[in-house]
């Protein structure tokens, strides 16, 4: 797995299921790609969508906190998840979210602790 950062723009509203006993937020990141060309920034037609799980606390958290629009930073490592058999198999890449918050050069954040019943323990 990539440990790997990306900056970008919530597509809609995170979703939340359980998987067991856990929770995971499904969020779409869109990221504004492109390169350099003599010296000008070019940005692609299209940006680069990212699918994230975020699981347990970080999964409910950003669900509360996130709404589609927002800037966001998100930190997790990378991995391939495939389904289907043959011809029919299908493939796309997920980053797990061991972090994300609020891209504060584009927004204002108010952030608390959360009370948790086991005190955090």
């Amino acid at each position: 797995m990539a440990t790997r950062t990306i900056i970008g723009n919530l597509a809609e509203d995170p979703t939340k299921a359980q998987a067991g006993q856990a929770t995971v937020a499904r969020l779409i990141v869109l990221e504004n790609t492109g390169r350099y060309v003599r010296g000008e920034f070019q940005k692609d037609a299209t940006p680069t969508r990212h699918n994230v799980e975020a699981w347990f606390d970080l999964g409910e958290n950003a669900a509360a906190t996130l709404r589609q629009g927002m800037s966001v930073i998100v930190v997790g490592d990378e991995h391939t998840e495939s389904w289907g058999e043959g011809n029919e198999r299908q493939f796309r890449r997920v980053l797990r979210a061991t972090a994300i918050g609020p891209d504060l050069r584009f927004q204002v954040a108010q952030v608390r602790k959360v009370e948790r019943a086991d005190n955090g323990q």
